[in-house]
This record gives structure tokens, C-alpha cells and sequence, in this order.
């Protein structure tokens, strides 16, 4: 007598996906040899012409075992490659090291925060593509820690825009890889309507976020003058305040207010500085040609320039 006889209306049977509740030390080894051979192959290839940027195909198998056994063996995974693939490349311990180290660690605990709280609404491009996004804010995080440049935060735009098509390239490695090994399939294979949503918000507020931390930064807070070609006072634009300049002939009476700074009086003969009225943005000059009078509205240093990994 067959051990699973047919049910009476014919059907075949059909075995159940594999589903382990933790994996064996023969599964753990064949996926991380699996993620080292990615790794190497993905450091042969041309760079993206990003700096820093990379495809991560290696992280498919950290996706798949997050998915199949949850974040303890992805962690697991995730640190041995790094380590082992340290070794291999001779780059153990570098920048490039905690770069990817970081990354790999951010991506982990996002998506397993996310399959914590929304699985039953996530596909598996969804996952992947913000497992990629936590990967490379990690990694700008990681660089502006380690580097302190205010340029960096332009590049930020950059690599949410680029993990997009990396997340959705190691989703389109994981589903045959899902269905070959008969891993347990998420509920929706393709993104849906509100991931495409809200990875559109992502990319789009990426954007915005250094126009407003520059902006910030280029707040005004100082005011210099400058009388014959030499500073002679720094006003602070946060405190109302009134002063007198004189240079020689000429007088000048100034009040900073509103955040700002302006000529009250004037004797100079042509009155241009008094008519210049009150100026409270960066780079904005009042000027006075006959008494070689200027006071120019100063921000904050921002540098433009910056060494990118």
C-alpha cells in the first residue's frame, strides 16, 4: 500500500515548497561560496561610472536566506562574505571594508523590518529595492562619518537613484533562484502600485534634501565691512544693533535688523547706500564709492569639493 495514496478526484500530489526552520551548516556554505563567486564576479566587471556605486549581486543570496530563514542566518552570511571576500581582494579592514560592511548591516535590518511589519503587502522587487536603498544610505552615512564633508551630501541623490535598478536587477536573480530551489514564494512577485509610489517619494525627497541642508547652510549670519579695502567690523545679523563708521570725511550710521543689515544715514554725496536699503541674503553688497565703504552680507563656509571613495 502506497505510504500517499491518490485522492479520490485523481490529482496528483504535489510536495510542498522547502521550508526549513533553520538552515544546515551545508546549506549555509553552499550560499555563501554562491555569494563569493558573485562577489568576485561583480569586482571583474566595469565600473557603473558612479563612484561607489556597484550592481550587488552578491546580496541575492542574503535576500533569499533573509526571506527563506529569517535575519539571523542573512546577517551571518552577510558578515562572512565581507570578512572572507576582505581576505580574497586584500581589501579587509579598509574604507571600502566598512563601507560594505555598513551597507550590508542597514539593508538587513530594513527589510527585516519590513517583512516584520508589512509581508503580507511587499513583493520580493519591493524588498530588494529597499534592502539596495538602505545599502547606499548606509554607505553615504558611513562616508560623511568618516570623510566630514558637507560635499557629500549632493551625492546622496545619486546613490538612491542608482540602488533602483540594482535592487530590481537582484530581484530578477532571486525569483528563478526562488522557484529553481523551490524556496517559499512571497505573496505578490511584482511591485505593486504603492511601491512604485513610494520609491518615486524616495528618489524625489533625495533630491530635495540638499537644497534644504545647503540652503540652511547658507543662511546668513555675518555682515562685514569693509572700509578702505580692509575689514574693519563683523556684525552679527541675529542681534539688532546699531553702529557708527567713520572714515575720515565720511559718515555712517547701521543698523542690523530683520536679519539683516542696512545704511540709516549717510553723508556721502550721492546716498547710494542709503537707497540700497536693507540686504539680509549671501553675497548681497551695499556700497559707497566716494568713502570706499562696503558691507558685505558672509554665510557659513561651504565646501564644494570633496574626495569620493
Amino acid at each position: 500500500m502506497p505510504l500517499n495514496p491518490p485522492s479520490s478526484s485523481g490529482s496528483k500530489q504535489v510536495s510542498p515548497p522547502l521550508q526549513a526552520s533553520s538552515p544546515s551548516i551545508t546549506q549555509l556554505a553552499l550560499l555563501l561560496s554562491a555569494a563569493l563567486v558573485l562577489q568576485l564576479i561583480e569586482g571583474l566587471l566595469p565600473p557603473l561610472g558612479l563612484p561607489g556605486a556597484k550592481l550587488g549581486l552578491a546580496n541575492t543570496v542574503v535576500l533569499l536566506s533573509l526571506i527563506m530563514w529569517g535575519w539571523r542566518p542573512a546577517l551571518f552570511l552577510a558578515i562572512l562574505r565581507q570578512l572572507l571576500g576582505g581576505m580574497l581582494s586584500g581589501k579587509l579592514f579598509s574604507i571600502g571594508f566598512f563601507f560594505g560592511l555598513g551597507g550590508a548591516l542597514a539593508s538587513i535590518a530594513a527589510m527585516q523590518c519590513l517583512l516584520a511589519v508589512f509581508r503580507p503587502y511587499c513583493s520580493l522587487p519591493g524588498v530588494s529595492v529597499f534592502g539596495a536603498l538602505s545599502h547606499n544610505w548606509a554607505q553615504w552615512l558611513v562616508a560623511r562619518w568618516l570623510m566630514g564633508h558637507e560635499a557629500l551630501i549632493w551625492y546622496l541623490p545619486l546613490l538612491t537613484l542608482a540602488a533602483v535598478p540594482c535592487g530590481l536587477l537582484v530581484a530578477m536573480i532571486a525569483l528563478p533562484l526562488q522557484n529553481l530551489f523551490r524556496l517559499p514564494a512571497m505573496q505578490f512577485p511584482r511591485l505593486r502600485k504603492a511601491e512604485i509610489a513610494v520609491m518615486a517619494a524616495l528618489v524625489f525627497f533625495s533630491f530635495l534634501f540638499p537644497m534644504g541642508w545647503m540652503e540652511k547652510k547658507r543662511k546668513a549670519d555675518t555682515a562685514v565691512v569693509f572700509v578702505n579695502g580692509r575689514a574693519a567690523m563683523e556684525l552679527d545679523l541675529k542681534k539688532k544693533e546699531i553702529q557708527d563708521i567713520n572714515n575720515g570725511k565720511y559718515h555712517y550710521t547701521v543698523a542690523v535688523e530683520e536679519g539683516g543689515v542696512r545704511v540709516l544715514k549717510a553723508n556721502c554725496p550721492d546716498q547710494i547706500c542709503v537707497y540700497t536699503g536693507l540686504i539680509k541674503k549671501p553675497s548681497q553688497s551695499i556700497i559707497c564709492v566716494p568713502g570706499r565703504m562696503v558691507i558685505r552680507i558672509q554665510a557659513g563656509k561651504v565646501p564644494y569639493d570633496a574626495l569620493l571613495p
